[in-house]
Order: C-alpha cells, then structure tokens, then sequence
C-alpha cells in the first residue's frame, strides 16, 4: 500500500469508566493512539416506520494499533463506533465504523 494514501489523522479513543466522589460512575474517554489512516467510504439508507435517515459507514485501513470493537474514532468532529477490526493485506488492518448518532 502506499504510504501516501494514508492521509486522514485520526485519534482513537478507548471508552473507560472511573467514580465520582460520590461512587457514582463517571465515564470518561482515553486517547489510545493518534494514527494517519485511509478513509474508504461506504455509506447506507435506510428507512425505518415511513422515516428516512442516513447511517454513516467508514473503513479506515491503517497500521495495526491496539484498537478494538469497544473503541472509537474521532475524525473531523465526527465520532464513530468501530464495529470489528480484521486484517488486511500489506500488514494493514481494516476497521468498519458506524457515526455516532
């Protein structure tokens, strides 16, 4: 692959909880790694009870980091939720989001 196609910066952001001083929980969110990655576009329309709206899907090819299907991507002020990470060619990984809505 080339290195050049790699050209969106992206944090990857890891979901963490920790309590309040009251015990209550306090989530909070933990920049895991800040990757250049290759955003391949996929997108779907659906329609639910007569209401047409938009879900956003992203692949994103990037070097392997310690990402998982609990993590997300954040992205010109967009979050997205990963849905799975497989490998890919070329010591790559693959990552399929969904837009937080």
């Amino acid at each position: 692959m080339n290195a050049g196609k790699l050209d969106k910066l992206i944090k990857i952001m890891r979901p963490s909880s920790d309590t309040d001083s009251y015990g209550a929980p306090d989530p909070t969110l933990t920049e895991i790694a800040e990757v250049w990655a290759q955003r391949v576009n996929k997108s779907a329309k659906e329609s639910q009870t007569g209401a047409d709206y938009q879900i956003d899907h992203k692949l994103w090819r990037m070097w392997p980091t310690d990402i998982t299907h609990n993590d997300e991507i954040h992205f010109d002020g967009i979050v997205y939720r990963v849905n799975s990470v497989v490998a890919d060619t070329n010591d790559h990984i693959m990552v399929k989001t969904t837009a937080a809505l």
